[in-house]
């Protein structure tokens, strides 16, 4: 087989595919980035809870300071009914903040801000035919107008998301649940200032979550029984509002003026093999999580911190990118934190999903005794932030290893 075409085929263009982009442009690497849907004009409206080591790898990056972000300093979990609560503050973890809420829309801006002439972008289309040779895949760019370009690549990266079409090809099996819920998201104009302070409350209805942002604002997130759905998109915004105010008891100022709502099904997906031969899985189409906790999007930035690290490794020592000792380095790497993320989400899920008055106690019992325990509260927010376990080079603000003879960039 010749000289590949590329180095680098990423499947999936959003913020997951376009960091990895971001973190390998400017090292001598040909890449390409395939993105199925089509380029729009309609910004993201996704609101993302940005943990304190996603900020740190971003600000690697060089697209942080852009980025409008509002900073988490506090965060209350509570229950409804019970005294029970727990607070984390970002002074008892001696860090600016414990994690921030951006904007989905802004932070793909800043990601595509700056140039990447090593780079090439393919929207629409989609990825098909996949076929391994002795030194690299072949496959076929599919483009909506019939057109098709058969290219080949040492390494194929699907973050192409939780229906990822590159999983399915190559028939990765998956672990799936239902969670039987949907997310209710809406942003909240507050009638005063939310002090940089998030809640997370648990109640018989559902789980909710506020998150602070910019100008006065919040965002809500609210997880409840899918039968639920159509009663509370239903709801005109004074019933809404007087339903998100009695979860809260009294907790928030009122009046509230809500967005229109938007809703989305919630399930748990985990792939239970991460790569093939020169191909890798990240980001949602490796691990796609509940939001309860706010890990998704911050477990695949830490998949694009690690793989960046293991491929500029490989650079330096002379290895092939989509060699199985490079990417079994990655997934060594990778597997422990994919692993707890997995179970810290579901376990909340789980225990804090339920109604039973029993096991209301138990929950208030539990909140009571965390907040009572600084080392045990010090561990979750450590676990929040992604601060628990090894920390990629881009994550503690290290620049990537370059090859011997050229300049750091």
């Amino acid at each position: 087989m010749p000289t590949p075409d590329y180095d680098i085929l990423i499947a999936g263009g959003g913020l997951v595919g376009a960091s990895l982009a971001c973190a390998l442009s400017g090292r001598g690497l040909r890449m390409a980035l395939v993105e199925a849907r089509p380029p729009t004009t309609r910004p993201d409206p996704r609101r993302l809870a940005i943990a304190y080591t996603s900020r740190c790898i971003l600000n690697s990056l060089g697209v942080w300071s852009g980025i409008p972000a509002c900073p988490i300093q506090t965060v209350q979990v509570s229950q409804q009914g019970s005294f029970g609560q727990v607070q984390l503050r970002h002074h008892e973890l001696d860090v600016p903040a414990l994690g921030y809420v951006v904007t989905a829309h802004d932070l793909e801006q800043a990601l595509q801000r700056p140039p990447y002439p090593d780079v090439q972008r393919w929207q629409p289309a989609t990825l098909e035919d996949i076929s391994l040779h002795s030194d690299g895949l072949q496959v076929t760019v599919q483009r909506p107008d019939g057109l098709q370009h058969r290219v080949t690549t040492r390494l194929l990266v699907a973050a192409d998301g939780g229906q990822s079409s590159i999983r399915q090809q190559l028939n990765i099996p998956v672990l799936q649940h239902d969670y039987q819920q949907v997310a209710i998201l809406a942003d909240v104009q507050l009638p005063q200032s939310h002090q940089c302070m998030a809640y997370e409350r648990f109640t018989t209805e559902g789980v909710f979550a506020l998150l602070p942002m910019q100008h006065q604002q919040a965002t809500l997130v609210h997880t409840v029984a899918r039968t639920q759905q159509d009663t509370l998109l239903a709801m005109d915004d004074e019933a809404f509002a007087d339903y998100v105010g009695t979860a809260f008891n009294g907790r928030l100022a009122t009046p509230l003026r809500f967005s229109p709502r938007l809703s989305y099904p919630l399930h748990l997906l985990k792939a239970y093999q991460h790569t093939r031969p020169r191909t890798v899985l990240i980001g949602n189409a490796a691990h796609t999580l509940h939001p309860i906790a706010g890990q998704g999007f911050n477990l695949g930035l830490r998949d694009v911190a690690a793989l960046a690290e293991q491929i500029a490794k490989a650079q330096c020592t002379g290895l092939d990118i989509g060699s199985p000792a490079v990417l079994n380095r990655y997934v060594k790497e990778r597997d422990w934190d994919q692993l707890t993320g997995i179970a810290f989400t579901d376990g909340l899920v789980r225990v804090f999903g339920g109604g039973s008055p029993s096991l209301r106690r138990l929950r208030s019992l539990g909140l009571g005794l965390l907040d009572a325990l600084p080392p045990a509260k010090r561990l979750l927010a450590r676990h929040t932030m992604g601060l628990q376990g090894r920390q990629s080079r881009l994550a503690r603000g290290l620049p990537l290893p370059q090859p011997v003879g050229e300049p750091s960039a």
